[in-house]
């Protein structure tokens, strides 16, 4: 009897559903292990990025989630919040290395100069963090997920903070169908970049759940319960 065998008659069949005798106790035993979950960061791949070696099917412009290591070539998302930084970096060449994130450049650069060498070895990189809610394709929420958008793709970032902007309503209540196009720089090399259209608005049930998720992001606490208090 080989090992696997061994297993599932031991403790049944681990891709089974879930047995009846554990429905009624789902969730027990976690309910601090909301900070200690892994977060999917939704990655767009380029021809040098090294899920192009090592992820089966990875093509140029699909997006990677690096904790499921599922591929889509677009999905729906809901922007839940944006953090935009400036992220202090020392060129490889020097060594290479994370030195810090700052509220704003100028704060970046102070620290720049108290760092060793020459400053001209580090470069504050603006960055725009998206925390997304990832839906599937009926509009359920499958679970969060963040991208991070610098360089070439503050471009589309921008463009998707002005849009939801535009909306004059609550960030998390559009949904959008987040995809990739191919563009040229300057020396008509290609590249992947994001894309971002508007599919619609949030239903009831989905924004409430929207807006709960939102309160536990950014530290604040349903306004219903906040009146309450």
């Amino acid at each position: 009897m080989g090992k696997d065998t061994h297993e599932i008659t031991l403790f049944g069949d681990k891709s089974a559903s879930l047995p009846a005798h554990l429905q009624n106790d789902q969730g027990m035993g976690n309910e601090n292990a909301g900070d200690a979950l892994a977060v999917p960061q939704i990655k767009l791949l380029q021809a040098l990025s090294p899920e192009m070696r090592n992820v089966d099917g990875a093509q140029v412009g699909m997006l990677y989630n690096n904790v499921t290591g599922a591929l889509y070539d677009s999905m729906y998302v809901a922007n839940v919040f944006l953090d935009h930084y400036f992220t202090v970096w020392k060129d490889r060449k020097k060594g290479g290395g994370k030195f810090g994130e700052y509220t704003t450049e100028q704060e970046a650069n102070e620290h720049i100069k108290t760092l060793e060498g020459s400053p001209q070895d580090y470069l504050a990189q603006e960055t725009h963090k998206h925390s997304l809610i990832l839906l599937d394709e009926s509009g359920e929420v499958t679970g969060p997920a963040v991208i991070y958008m610098k360089q070439s793709q503050l471009t589309p970032s921008r463009a998707w903070n002005t849009e939801i902007v535009q909306t004059k309503a609550a960030r998390f209540a559009t949904i959008w169908t987040l995809g990739s196009k191919i563009e040229s720089n300057k020396r008509n090399d290609e590249y992947a970049n994001y894309s971002v259209t508007q599919a619609g608005w949030a239903p009831e049930g989905l924004y409430e759940e929207l807006k709960i998720i939102y309160s536990s992001i950014s530290g604040k606490r349903p306004i219903a319960e906040a009146e309450a208090a």
